[in-house]
């Protein structure tokens, strides 16, 4: 058997078990034999006195079998009698300081009665409960009270009953209750040994499962234990290992994505250096033709590090939000102008639907990079007759700004899939123009200004990507 620990859970839920069941023992050996000759005589009395005070409250009905019942089932003799001594009712005779009369009529004595009104002066109240020891067994327990009448007699009730010594029955009682702790102790050690180990197994085989992680990457948690708090974190911990296993293949993709961005430019520079260096010599056309080479290669090395640099300050939200009021249609014409050049460089057609003077509040150098992601994306994957549809409107207090392409189009399983850095979708390869980072940009700008962004596409349609805004923006605190 394993050597469990004195710090194991299953260790301390199986020492707070025996100790539980230590303590309903020392319970039961309190209740029932150091306390049981004080309760059992407190519970007579108790009961003395409340039939002595029910049929006082009801004297006038007079003795009911139910009362007769009552007392009979509890031992209690009751008398009643008048201030004369004349026995009105007796459900058995007692020898009371002395009888007086005729065999067919008992009177109770003037010496007891005398002895009663004392104590009821004495006392100044018109009812009492005494005890008296009947050697060294016995203890007589009295309930008496009066009732005045209305011509100022009174009427005396006599309760009787004796408390029979408990020491035989305690000791009784301790000799079983030996018995049933040593059997108590028994079974406890051994079912709450196994209630121990039931109850931490699932524990330790989250524990086995977790060790497993390094070198089985299909391990997971079991979430069937039988215990809803353990089935809560077995889901917890396998959604955590299932985030964490995607973050390590985004992880390796992007390290490989970025490798080879940087390895092309780097390549094709180092190409045509070397051919500026060891071939062209002082042919000044072909010189200027490699060296821009070196520079668009270099433009697009500049472009990677600082997309890089966007997405590593919006995803530690580390870049501070600038609010100002501005005119967001002219902002979008402006960008929207700056590609046009591709309209008679590469017959790119920008068909543009932009409602004039919208004005919000918001940040115009991250909604600049959002713009000019968008219309990249769609200039890279529009369709063969490179059309590219921008479209800004405002509604119900809202601006809205939609780039569509009339690409390929994205199937509905990977619309979400499409903001994560450096996704490929099946239908679209990315093309050497952009870093793949755009998009990403683009959902970390919007999450951090509050706004809301998508993409709605049918394969062989194209796509629609759009952004909203408040026209009048409420400043989102990022902190």
């Amino acid at each position: 058997m394993e050597v469990k620990s004195t710090n194991s859970i299953s260790f301390k839920l199986w020492m707070s078990f025996l100790l539980f069941t230590l303590l309903i023992i020392i319970i039961l050996w309190l209740f029932q034999v150091v306390f049981f000759s004080a309760f059992s005589g407190a519970m007579k009395v108790r009961e003395i006195c409340k039939l002595g005070d029910e049929l006082v409250a009801n004297i006038d009905q007079g003795v009911t079998s139910d009362y007769e019942r009552l007392t009979i089932g509890s031992g209690v003799t009751t008398l009643i009698f008048n201030q004369k001594g004349e026995l009105l009712y007796a459900s058995a005779l007692l020898e009371l300081g002395g009888y007086k009369g005729s065999e067919t009529r008992m009177e109770i004595s003037d010496k007891f009665i005398d002895e009663l009104d004392r104590m009821f002066a004495l006392n100044e109240t018109d009812t009492l409960v005494t005890r008296e020891s009947m050697g060294e067994r016995d203890i007589k327990l009295r309930y008496c009270a009066y009732i005045t009448q209305e011509d100022g007699t009174r009427q005396y009730v006599y309760l009787q009953s004796t408390l029979i010594n408990s020491d035989f029955t305690s000791r009784v009682l301790a000799i079983q209750l030996v018995l049933v702790t040593l059997l108590i102790v028994f079974f406890a050690f051994f079912i709450s040994r196994f209630m121990s180990e039931r109850l931490t197994r699932p524990l330790s085989d989250l524990t086995a499962t977790a060790e497993r992680f390094g070198e089985d990457e299909d391990a997971m948690f079991n979430q069937n234990t039988g215990y809803y708090e353990l089935d809560r974190l077995a889901s917890t911990l396998n959604y955590a290992k299932t985030e964490i296993a995607n973050t390590e293949r985004f992880r390796r993709e992007l390290v490989a994505n970025v490798s080879h961005d940087l390895k092309t430019p780097l390549t094709i520079i180092k190409g045509n250096a070397e051919t500026i260096m060891d071939i062209i010599g002082d042919d000044k056309h072909k010189r200027d033709e490699s060296l821009a080479v070196i520079i668009d290669e270099t433009d697009r090395l500049t472009t990677l590090v600082n997309d890089l640099l966007n997405v590593s300050r919006l995803e530690s939200n580390t870049h501070e939000i600038s609010y100002s009021d501005f005119d967001f249609s002219e902002v979008v014409e402006i960008i929207v102008n700056h590609f046009r050049v591709l309209e008679r460089t590469k017959n790119y057609v920008f068909e543009t639907q932009i409602e004039p003077d919208i004005i919000i509040h918001s940040d115009k150098a991250q909604l600049e990079k959002v713009i000019y992601n968008l219309i990249g994306n769609a200039v890279n994957y529009t369709g063969e007759d490179r059309r590219v549809m921008i479209r800004l409107f405002s509604k119900e207090g809202r601006m809205r700004l939609e780039i569509e392409d009339t690409g390929k189009g994205i199937a509905p399983e990977e619309q979400s899939s499409i903001w994560e850095k450096y996704y490929r979708t099946a239908e679209h390869k990315r093309t050497s123009v952009g870093t793949g980072l755009g998009l990403s940009i683009v959902r970390g700008i919007m999450e951090n200004l509050g706004g809301d962004y998508g993409v709605s596409s049918c394969l062989g349609k194209g796509s629609i990507f759009f952004i909203e805004l408040e026209k009048e923006h409420t400043e989102v605190n990022n902190d």
